[in-house]
């Protein structure tokens, strides 16, 4: 049985620590100038923001929008094209699906 995703307050990947912050819907709106989405890769505050989860927001759906936004930073952390949406979703849901299936 896969056990419950914690999200991260922070990570450090390579040499450089990231923090995971969840925000408001609001919040997000502002910092991705009202273009709808529940998450977002910042790398120039090496930071990764997230929408709350809430009875309008499924913890689901935030935990698969963390490994999304996971992938940009583990794609810009190693140079790679960070930005090319059809790979960081490839990437999130593999690590997703590796990370649930890990044994212990």
């Amino acid at each position: 049985m896969a056990r419950r995703f914690k999200i991260p307050s922070a990570f450090t990947m390579g040499t450089h620590r990231w923090t995971v912050k969840q925000v408001s819907q609001e919040k997000m709106d502002e910092l991705t100038d009202d273009v709808e989405c529940y998450g977002v890769c910042m790398p120039d505050e090496l930071a990764i923001y997230l929408v709350q989860p809430s009875r309008a927001m499924k913890r689901s759906i935030v935990v698969e929008t963390f490994w999304h936004e996971y992938a940009h930073a583990l794609l810009w952390s190693s140079a790679g094209k960070w930005k090319d949406e059809k790979l960081v979703d490839a990437m999130s849901k593999a690590l997703k699906q590796s990370h649930e299936t890990w044994e212990y």
